[in-house]
């Protein structure tokens, strides 16, 4: 090989490298903004009290490159009654998060009724039935005082 062919070789070889080496890095940034994005997405909807389902990115990767750098998620999630939601969310790294065409594809799970209170024990009422009788001689006591005046 001569000397013209080895520097064709090199610079060849550069360029490849570089620009895998700038898809890698591209990659990297569009993985680690959608886990900013999902994690985003996920804590605004448990501060709400509601549970993400799922979330999926509903377009082409590159919107990192679109004018308002924001990118569009399907997000499933129940809320805090339970009802199930199915909702496009908008979201960016530099803005909150935006839920739009918000539907129930899902009605609240039925609550069990409220168990009924406990039956206080012996002890407890009895301590209950002395309060009570300290009350009534109180309020006898400042009745009486409210009829001398």
């Amino acid at each position: 090989m001569d000397q013209d062919t080895l520097h064709g070789l090199a610079a060849f070889a550069g360029v490849t490298f570089t620009i895998l080496f700038l898809g890698l890095i591209c990659a990297g940034v569009l993985k680690l903004t959608a886990k900013f994005d999902f994690d985003r997405i996920r804590s605004y909807i448990q501060s709400r009290g509601g549970h993400l389902q799922f979330c999926r990115r509903c377009e082409a990767p590159f919107s990192l490159f679109t004018r308002d750098h924001q990118r569009h998620y399907e997000v499933c999630y129940a809320d805090a009654v339970g009802q199930e939601h199915r909702v496009v969310c908008k979201t960016s790294l530099f803005s909150d998060v935006y839920f739009t065409g918000d539907c129930i594809i899902a009605g609240a799970k039925p609550t069990p009724p409220p168990l009924p209170a406990a039956r206080p024990d012996v002890a407890s009422l009895k301590i209950l039935q002395e309060e009570n009788r300290q009350l009534r001689e109180e309020v006898r006591r400042l009745r009486s005082l409210h009829d001398t005046r």
